[in-house]
């Protein structure tokens, strides 16, 4: 844009000194006035500088509108970025408030568990106290009779005890051993499920081999259809290309025929002059006629087959 304006200054200050001269008083036009060729030079310049400041005010314009609608678009994107921004900090801020009442009420709670395990501490060990107190008291009074008898009610319940173990240990047995043979009837019904499936993986080979073989076998009655039909229709065909044979050959010994009569007819005499016939061609008889040969006398042979 400056350089439009630049260069387009000289040539305006001369376009305006030509103007002054055309439109200034009568005498001073009658005493200067500018030649053709250096108005065509200036009205030249000033339509190429015009282009130019048009081409330039164009191209700014342009630039204007892209840099506006940048603008527009970093200022939609800013305020959508602000309000994220502020709906971001507003939840923070409320998220920390939350925070900061949680763990307030957690200290307090934490606080309060802390006292109450104190307190179980201390009766813990009070209680401790009393009952080893109390505990050296049972003993003291507990005299050797109760002691053995608590001895063989020991005795008992560990045979008892014992008792059961072996009853535990010999079902344990037998569980195991039926555990076992569950294990071997698993594995032969795995196996079996193995064969069986193996099986019907064959039986569906063998299904899909039948089909293919069914399709196949169509198709070659099909085919074999098809050879029957062209095979009568070839049967049909010979018989007719016999009897056209046959009507053939009857009709070239009919024409051997005729030729051969026609070939008799051509050694015979079609037509003679009547002066010229002395004796018949048929009895040998004499025809000899004192006529004048008044004109020619044809004698047609009919051949009728």
């Amino acid at each position: 844009m400056e350089e439009g304006t630049s260069n387009f200054e000289p040539d305006g200050t001369a376009l305006e000194d030509a103007e002054e001269q055309n439109g200034g008083s009568g005498t001073r036009s009658a005493e200067i006035s500018p030649s053709p060729a250096l108005t065509c030079e200036m009205c030249q310049n000033y339509e190429i500088n015009l282009t130019s400041i048009q081409e330039n005010e164009r191209k700014t314009r342009e630039k204007l509108r892209a840099a506006k609608s940048l603008a527009d678009r970093y200022e939609t994107e800013l305020t959508t970025e602000r309000k994220y921004r502020m709906d971001v900090e507003k939840k923070m801020t409320e998220l920390a408030a939350q925070f900061s009442d949680e763990l307030k009420c957690v200290a307090s709670a934490n606080q309060k568990i802390e006292e109450r395990v104190n307190e179980f501490i201390e009766k813990h060990k009070s209680s401790m106290e009393k009952y080893s107190e109390q505990l050296q008291d049972v003993n003291h009074v507990c005299s050797e009779e109760q002691l053995e008898e608590e001895r063989n009610a020991k005795l008992a319940l560990e045979r008892d005890l014992l008792a059961q173990v072996n009853h535990l240990q010999t079902q344990l047995g037998i569980a195991a051993s039926k555990l076992s043979t569950a294990d071997a009837v698993v594995l032969s019904n795995e196996t079996h499920e193995r064969q069986i499936r193996d099986l019907q993986n064959t039986v569906a080979e063998l299904e899909a081999q039948v089909k293919q073989v069914q399709s196949e076998r169509a198709a070659v009655e099909l085919t074999a259809q098809n050879y029957k039909a062209r095979c009568t229709s070839l049967q049909s065909e010979l018989d007719t290309s016999e009897a056209v044979q046959k009507d053939f050959v009857q009709l070239s010994q009919s024409l051997q025929i005729q030729l051969e009569k026609i070939r008799q007819s051509e050694q015979e005499v079609r037509w003679q002059w009547e002066d010229d016939v002395e004796n018949c061609s048929g009895c040998g008889a004499s025809v000899l006629k004192t006529k004048p040969r008044p004109r020619l006398l044809l004698l047609p042979l009919l051949f009728i087959h």
